[in-house]
């Protein structure tokens, strides 16, 4: 998506500028080169011709002084642009075991490391210190922050979040929310690349979420677990109309299953 500038009024085009550069984003001057569909364009001028015919048909048009105030509403503008070709949607894979012990998040750090994308978003539900030690010994570079510095919040700015891994951990004195409470978090996150979370153990309340999520239930240890586990994991696949991927037990089976998770 390019960004367009059409803004006659000194005042506003310097908080538009100022805004773009904030956001390192790049932007184009309406003349040689005209929007295209998809493209974004932010104006101070009528966006329709005297026959009431669009200007940029196939575009997003920004109106400064109707649908954003300059100066003043930078970080409403921010917001707009930072989302204004969002429909692309990251996948959310929710790693979970049928029991414990079935290694779960190591399947979910393997996950992660097998992410060829720019950013990728790794939440612990279950306050593992596992998942730390396993993201030193299988990555060299990630970002590690702690639920309670964490906003939970729909309005993040995607393209300010950090490139790489960034993990966000229970710590000595925080865990995560309830699962229901992150939705906002995953649907802001998974604009900017794949979120990996790890569960913990398969329950309703991570079934209701996943299916809320539209993500993707990764299930560990169906072998390993005993019927009456395997039936209950079943019954709430069924309940929430989910489909999943079953990992298997054996390593290299196992990664090639890991890989197809981004084919799709």
């Amino acid at each position: 998506m390019r960004v367009f500038v059409q803004v006659k009024k000194a005042e506003a085009l310097a908080s538009v500028v100022s805004a773009l550069e904030v956001m390192g984003r790049d932007y184009l001057l309406i003349g040689n080169e005209k929007p295209a569909v998809g493209d974004l364009v932010i104006t101070d001028e009528p966006p329709f011709t005297a026959q009431n015919r669009p200007l940029y048909p196939g575009a997003m048009v920004v109106r400064v002084g109707v649908d954003v105030r300059l100066p003043g509403g930078e970080a409403d503008l921010m917001r707009i642009v930072d989302t204004a070709g969002g429909d692309e949607a990251y996948p959310v894979l929710v790693f979970a075991g049928i029991c414990g012990g079935v290694g779960t998040t190591t399947a979910a750090v393997r996950a992660v490391v097998k992410a060829r994308e720019r950013s990728v978003f790794v939440l612990d539900l279950q306050d593992d210190p596992a998942l730390r030690v396993y993201l030193e010994e299988s990555t060299s570079h990630y970002v590690a922050i702690e639920w309670e510095d964490v906003t939970v919040s729909p309005d993040l700015l995607i393209s300010r979040l950090p490139t790489g891994i960034l993990a966000i951990l229970s710590g000595k004195t925080s865990v995560a929310p309830a699962a229901s409470d992150l939705l906002p978090l995953v649907r802001a996150l998974r604009k900017a690349g794949p979120v990996v979370v790890d569960a913990g153990k398969w329950s309703r309340q991570i079934a209701q979420f996943t299916a809320a999520a539209s993500a993707l239930p990764v299930l560990v240890g169906r072998r390993e677990a005993a019927r009456f586990q395997v039936l209950a994991a079943k019954e709430r696949l069924r309940e929430f109309h989910l489909r999943p991927v079953w990992l298997p037990s054996r390593r290299r089976a196992r990664d090639r299953e890991l890989e197809r998770l981004y084919e799709n």
